[in-house]
């Protein structure tokens, strides 16, 4: 059974949201939430940059005890409201927030503090120029307390990636900016753990470019951009209900 991606339906059933993006990402948030340092544990940070990650992000961090589960299913709209643990700022828009942490990464190496900090962008985010700058910006200044994980999923709104701005060689265009990156399966806990503990020893800033499947677990969702907008009607849900209780 596939509990996180249970609530993560469940939340977005009641509530609206991108099933594919989501259901997609569950495992990079939940292994990423469970390895940074936060609050009492440290002073790491963490940045998404895609508010449609929201269900995703609380359910991942209700799942690992920073909050209640319960307040997912009956306060759900509220809990967003909240400052908390793990949200660093209220997403802003798309492009923006690699830059705000880099800066912040910029500013812990100026204070010499060893926090780590941590930034999952989308893979379509790419085709905004701002991200290509925060990139020059980070290696420039040897942000190697910088972790940034690309959600490879290879669609966005509008269809898939590789057709409306193609992004490939991905890893060789990093690598030529100066930054170390690895490859992992985006849906494989061990090996994303496994590559931020890797990425905090090098003498770079690392990418980690973490492959997904869109629609994780949920067969009629798998891979379709359709899933990005529409709503969940409720034969969808229970279906998708049924999979991930399999």
């Amino acid at each position: 059974m596939d509990t996180l991606r249970l609530a993560i339906v469940k939340v977005i059933a009641a509530h609206g949201g991108n099933l594919a993006t989501n259901l997609g990402a569950a495992d990079i948030l939940s292994t990423l939430y469970s390895t940074a340092k936060l609050g009492k544990k440290g002073n790491d940070r963490v940045f998404v940059s895609n508010e449609e990650l929201l269900p995703a992000v609380h359910c991942a961090l209700a799942y690992i005890g920073y909050f209640s589960k319960r307040e997912l299913h009956t306060n759900f709209t509220q809990t967003v409201k909240k400052e908390m643990i793990g949200i660093d700022i209220k997403m802003p828009p798309l492009g923006q927030t690699l830059s705000i942490a880099a800066g912040c990464a910029l500013a812990a190496k100026m204070d010499r503090n060893d926090k780590t900090i941590y930034c999952l962008i989308g893979d379509g985010e790419h085709n905004i120029g701002q991200i290509w700058e925060a990139l020059l910006f980070a290696s420039k200044h040897h942000l190697t307390n910088l972790i940034v994980i690309i959600d490879r999923n290879g669609i966005q709104h509008s269809g898939h990636t590789e057709t409306i701005m193609p992004l490939e060689p991905l890893r060789t265009k990093y690598e030529s900016l100066g930054w170390n990156v690895i490859e992992v399966d985006g849906h494989n806990a061990q090996h994303i753990k496994e590559a931020l503990v890797d990425a905090k020893k090098a003498k770079r800033p690392t990418t980690i470019i973490a492959h997904t499947t869109p629609g994780k677990g949920v067969s009629f969702a798998e891979n379709k951009t359709t899933y990005i907008d529409s709503k969940l009607t409720a034969n969808e849900t229970q279906t998708a209900l049924e999979e991930l209780s399999e």
